[in-house]
């Protein structure tokens, strides 16, 4: 199964220069179509500070309890077939935009309000979240550093970034991070452990922090500007998505029946291409239901009753499912070759 749905909240917040004595910590731009993540070194004067630096960083959030909840009985997150990507798009092309350097996503510790802030050039739009707040709940909820960029282990009263967390009885590090070799590249990212240990409740759902590695933060570079598209693109295609993917197939083991091996055998009907159920008696009623087909075990040379038990139909009807328990030394399909064990399916009305 593969499945994409897109952010519900995205932002990005900045400590860029407006002015030799100001920086635009309180600016929010949670209505910008583009998340633009930029480091400069020294390109702006600032009272006080030589080659001040300015930052950027993004903030994106997914309604992960929505998307479990439509996956609920479909599938184990923690089955090796799960799997979470991350995805951004990147929407500068070929304009000036930094390459050679990595980006570093963070878990977030605490929620954040979107906004609607869409200056982008004068950053005059004042609201929350910003590089300073958070959200705000009967009053601002502030970072716990500016930036929102304090880190450390799940279940800490003081960080807005989630490093470490144990699941499954392990200390697991959850910082996760792309190398970018050219300008246009996209973002890509495996977040399966995240997404799946904040589907069963193990850390908190609050969406992630895309940044420049920390290293990129502070050394003597300027990297202008990475863009990416934001959930407010009028394009939906490129927009913030989370890809789930899982194994879902059906596994039917009707033609490979072992000897003291359980497995499964399925029924599937078609008309005209299309599966729909099977159609029986005088009223033509489709069967469908518990208890509404029979499985026969037989060879080619003897037809063996098992008990004549009346199976249930597979949960992703119209295929008519059943498991079939290992047969024993005491079943009589021993004496006869097991290449020539077949399986019928019988209409209760016949």
């Amino acid at each position: 199964m593969y499945l994409v749905f897109t952010a519900s909240k995205d932002t990005y917040i900045t400590n860029k220069i407006i002015s030799t004595s100001a920086r635009a910590t309180d600016a929010n731009l949670g209505g910008a179509t583009t998340i633009d993540l930029f480091k400069l070194y020294g390109e702006t004067l600032f009272t006080g500070q030589t080659n001040p630096i300015e930052l950027s960083r993004g903030l994106i959030y997914f309604e992960l309890s929505d998307i479990s909840a439509s996956l609920k009985d479909k599938v184990d997150f923690s089955d090796d077939s799960f799997s979470a990507t991350f995805m951004l798009h990147d929407v500068q092309g070929n304009q000036v935009a930094p390459m050679d350097y990595n980006l570093a996503l963070f878990p977030l510790s605490q929620s954040f309000d979107e906004g609607k802030g869409k200056d982008v050039s004068g950053l005059s739009y004042l609201d929350r979240a910003n590089w300073l707040t958070a959200s705000y709940s009967s009053g601002n909820v502030v970072w716990n550093s500016a930036g929102a960029f304090a880190s450390g282990a799940m279940g800490a009263s003081d960080i807005d970034l989630i490093e470490t967390a144990e699941i499954g009885g392990t200390d697991t590090y959850l910082v996760k991070s792309q190398y970018f070799s050219s300008t246009n590249q996209n973002l890509s990212m495996d977040v399966t452990n995240i997404v799946s240990a904040s589907m069963t409740g193990i850390i908190p759902s609050h969406g992630f922090l895309l940044a420049y590695s920390g290293s990129e933060e502070h050394d003597n570079q300027t990297r202008f500007v990475k863009r990416f598209s934001s959930r407010h693109t009028r394009n939906p295609y490129i927009r913030p998505k989370l890809v789930i993917k899982y194994d879902d197939s059906l596994r039917a083991q009707n033609d490979q029946l072992e000897f003291n091996v359980s497995g499964s055998v399925f029924l599937e009907n078609f008309s005209r291409g299309v599966r729909s159920n099977i159609i029986s008696g005088s009223s033509n009623s489709q069967v469908s239901g518990a208890n509404s087909i029979l499985l026969k075990i037989h060879t080619g040379t003897k037809n063996i009753s098992l008990d004549r038990r009346r199976f249930p139909p597979a949960c992703r009807c119209p295929a008519y499912t059943q498991r079939v328990l290992p047969l024993t030394d005491s079943c009589p399909l021993v004496s006869h070759r097991l290449k020539h064990w077949r399986t019928s399916w019988l209409l209760l009305d016949r």
